[in-house]
């Protein structure tokens, strides 16, 4: 069992070492920057059930998401303990937080998370009322058609969080955030050239704002517990709700533009959720603001010459 588990973490490194440096030099120095940023913020809060929380929401949306499972299983009978050993990695950091502060309760919780968590499968969201939601949305929409199959119960459970930590402000725009990146991801899969002609995507700029309409709107929709929970118990700071409607929107939109700008039929753009983190990092730290401004502009440009190039040499 060790020689294998030594060989998926060595291999999970080096994928990580590439997409590291696929990034470039700058992009990295913002990513090591948003990651100090939230660190700092994070033990400032001097709480270590925020540390609990933390590792629970990033170990159990990486199990929910992944999908190497069969895999595993097919790999080695210990595919479990692969599990528990690539979280327990993970987690490390969390984990000293949570000793050093002598939190014996949360420590506890956690080690009952890490051993269930393998063993644990993402509800089949077929036969359902979802399925009837999905219907509602419109053909175009295909890829949140295939996001909410794929992510539906980590959403729910992000907007669950939401409801029971309705006092705490910090958290609730920590779990927008999150529930964006979970809807960015919708974004990482090209479709069939033909997808896009049926579409008029020949007329790259209306194609890329119609797009952005319909996924703002959904974005929006999607987002209200967070807004009326910040609006309802947090009036004072009521002001947020706008702002991160702005941030959200901005997302969702870079989110297609960077689609669009990489574009290449049936190409998987999962490596590039890294360029998802560093934008929604640069919204939401005003000093870095003009680097997502820069970074949604020229994705937008790109998008639209990269869609034009591609029906004129049809």
């Amino acid at each position: 069992m060790l020689p294998v588990i030594r060989t998926i973490l060595y291999l999970r490194a080096v994928a990580l070492v590439r997409s590291l440096r696929d990034l470039g030099l700058w992009r990295l120095l913002l990513l090591l920057s948003f990651v100090l940023w939230a660190a700092f913020r994070l033990v400032a809060l001097q709480s270590p059930l925020a540390l609990l929380l933390t590792a629970v929401v990033i170990i159990v949306g990486l199990h929910f998401s992944r999908s190497d499972r069969f895999f595993l299983q097919t790999l080695t009978p210990q595919w479990a303990w692969l599990m528990r050993t690539e979280y327990a990695l993970l987690a490390l950091p969390f984990f000293i937080g949570m000793i050093t502060w002598a939190y014996w309760q949360g420590i506890l919780v956690w080690l009952v998370v890490w051993w269930l968590l393998p063993d644990t499968q993402m509800p089949a969201m077929r036969n359902t009322g979802s399925l009837h939601l999905f219907n509602r949305l419109p053909a175009d929409m295909y890829e949140w058609k295939a996001g909410l199959r794929k992510n539906g119960w980590i959403l729910l459970a992000v907007w669950v969080l939401a409801v029971f930590f309705y006092r705490a402000v910090v958290v609730q725009v920590a779990l927008l955030l999150l529930y964006l990146l979970i809807i960015g991801s919708c974004y990482v899969f090209c479709e069939p050239r033909v997808w896009l002609d049926m579409q008029g995507a020949a007329q790259s700029q209306v194609f890329l704002w119609h797009k952005v309409q319909k996924a703002c709107l959904a974005a929006a929709i999607g987002a209200l517990p967070f807004y009326l929970l910040i609006a309802i118990f947090h009036w004072p700071r009521a002001w947020l709700t706008l702002l991160l409607l702005l941030v959200a929107c901005v997302y969702i939109s870079y989110a297609i533009f960077l689609k669009y700008a990489l574009y290449a039929e049936g190409r998987s753009l999962e490596s590039f959720m890294l360029h998802h983190l560093i934008f929604v990092g640069s919204c939401v730290v005003p000093v870095f603001v003009p680097v997502a401004a820069f970074f949604w502009w020229s994705n937008y440009q790109k998008a639209r010459r990269n869609l034009s190039d591609l029906f004129n040499h049809a």
